[in-house]
């Protein structure tokens, strides 16, 4: 029962360590790609172009300011995920997507606070921005991990 059980770990393990190989690039550019979407409907649906459902404000420019957060957290990703210069640069870039998830579960508790009328993007955001905390955190104790090794290992990764 314990071999199966230090089996099952390792393959996890090997299971693990097959997806952060492959997947870092994927993860960082679709999150970029959706916070710089979120912030083109945010701004989109200030300027009356399009409406989105009711969120939570607590002034006239929340939604230019949700939209200006994200945009430069998209850019800021775009940026950080082909800095391969040193390990420190890439330790803020998962840094970054880790704020990115913060500010997604955010963008969700305020459509949210205006439950009555149901919107996809209460439920959505918030666990898509769990996910990203989640990766974003994995990410980062593996490069801090390489930055006391000394080693380039997260280069292998992306």
């Amino acid at each position: 029962m314990c071999n199966r059980f230090n089996y099952f770990l390792w393959q996890w393990v090997r299971w693990r360590d097959f997806l952060m190989k492959h997947t870092v690039k994927l993860v960082k550019l679709s999150t970029a790609i959706l916070l710089l979407t979120t912030a083109t409907m945010f701004g989109l649906d200030e300027a009356r172009i399009i409406d989105l459902p009711d969120f939570h404000k607590f002034s006239h420019f929340d939604a230019w300011f949700w939209a200006a957060t994200m945009g430069v957290q998209a850019i800021f990703q775009f940026v950080m995920m082909y800095c391969k210069g040193s390990l420190k640069c890439q330790a803020w870039g998962d840094l970054a997507l880790q704020l990115s998830g913060l500010s997604l579960i955010v963008v969700g508790a305020m459509f949210g606070a205006q439950y009555p009328p149901f919107a996809w993007q209460m439920v959505a955001y918030p666990f898509i921005g769990f996910g990203v905390i989640v990766a974003g955190r994995s990410l980062n104790k593996r490069t801090r991990q390489s930055l006391k090794k000394g080693e380039c290992e997260h280069d292998k990764l992306a």
